[in-house]
């Protein structure tokens, strides 16, 4: 089986580590590397970009109605969808996409690999608010290196194996500049 890294987390499992999950894996000093090779992005696929479109535009219809009701009876209203769907439209949009997007990267594998997994017991992944979490799920490697375990651990996906575990002392992250 092959290494394969899933962030730009760990740099000495990764200089051995000749496949990468994605371009963010890779230090842009060794970009050129004719050794590293890229795993297939799943939405360079246009009519698998526009299928997942309309699938996730559907996804978020349904969580839309979840949340409606559910923040109603919590704040004691009766605004109907439109009214939510206003204010958290922007948010739903991009965490649904995103996490969409994460698990079908990992879903599109087709060999087998071991990945390096990081403990993240006990270590604060808080975010400040909704803003705070976007930018990080977008730019903080240990949050996405999380998201992709936990999406493995959920698939138990036999395409997946464990080659080591790095215990995380300190979960950075990343501060929005203004």
């Amino acid at each position: 089986m092959k290494n394969i890294q899933l962030t730009n987390l760990s740099n000495n499992f990764d200089k051995k580590t000749k496949y990468k999950l994605g371009t963010w894996c890779i230090n842009y000093k060794n970009y050129n590397d004719k050794k590293i090779k890229i795993i297939d992005y799943h939405w360079n696929n246009r009519k698998k970009l526009y299928k997942d479109y309309f699938y996730i535009k559907r996804l978020k219809k349904k969580i839309l109605i979840l949340l409606t009701n559910k923040l109603n009876r919590f704040h004691k209203s009766k605004n109907d969808i439109r009214y939510w769907q206003i204010l958290l439209d922007p948010y739903l949009s991009y965490i649904i996409s995103t996490f969409f997007d994460r698990w079908e990267i990992i879903t599109s594998l087709k060999e087998k690999y071991f990945y390096v997994n990081y403990d993240f017991k006990n270590k604060n992944l808080f975010f400040e608010n909704t803003e705070d979490f976007i930018y990080n799920v977008i730019s903080n490697d240990c949050v996405n290196q999380f998201i992709f375990q936990e999406i493995i651990k959920f698939k138990s996906d036999k395409k997946l194996n464990i080659s080591k575990n790095i215990r995380i002392n300190k979960v950075k992250k990343n501060k929005k500049k203004k």
